[in-house]
């Protein structure tokens, strides 16, 4: 059995995103091909809200939202603060909304906690949907690499952590969480389903 501690967790999770960071720039290095003015550091930015959103959905489930899990968090991501984005967004539409804080979380009721996480994946789609659509087209024209399921992979293995960082650690021989469970739900939405929809797009055009 593969019992991992939440430093080892954490650990892991940095590597995961360090993997992320490296395919994001090969991805990089091949839209610049197309299009010299590509900013790949806009392209992490946009990683960091995806994955930020669906570790923040994973943390709250349990209807806590703990130091270690908003530590995580916080430090796992290099270029974004999705608190940041999510507040400047809707402070737009809501002059009234206020300014939330990484700590201010836990202290919103339990059904708040997970509207809150919502309103932040709903915030984020935008940016997912531009980090996938030069993505998911440069995907489709290279033969040698499968970026949809690398990065797929990594936020997958994003996922697995968070879930364990605060139930004493990963455990390899348990069965899905709900954490897992509601993880992979805001991963569809947020990368899956978006990647999939612009690739139908550029496959289209090709077709006309």
């Amino acid at each position: 059995m593969i019992k991992l501690t939440a430093q080892e967790c954490f650990d892991r999770a940095c590597e995961v995103y360090e993997r992320a960071k490296s395919i994001i720039g090969d991805l990089t290095v091949a839209a610049k091909e197309v299009s010299p003015d590509f900013n790949g550091e806009i392209a992490m930015r946009q990683f960091d809200l995806i994955a930020q959103a669906i570790m923040l959905n994973i943390a709250v489930s349990d209807g806590k939202f703990n130091e270690l899990e908003r530590t995580f968090i916080e430090n796992i991501t290099e270029y974004s603060d999705i608190l940041v984005v999510v507040n400047r967004e809707l402070q737009k539409e809501d002059p009234e909304w206020p300014e939330f804080k990484w700590t201010d979380i836990d202290q919103l009721r339990t059904d708040n906690k997970e509207k809150f996480a919502v309103i932040c994946a709903d915030t984020v789609r935008k940016y997912a949907e531009e980090f996938t659509f030069f993505f998911s087209a440069i995907d489709y024209v290279d033969d040698e690499r499968d970026y949809y399921s690398e990065l797929e992979e990594c936020l997958f293995h994003l996922i697995t952590f968070i879930s364990a960082v605060d139930e004493g650690g990963f455990d390899a021989e348990k069965g899905a969480t709900e954490e897992n469970i509601r993880g992979l739900g805001i991963m569809k939405v947020l990368f899956n389903d978006t990647w999939e929809k612009n690739l139908a797009e550029f496959e289209s055009k090709i077709d006309e």
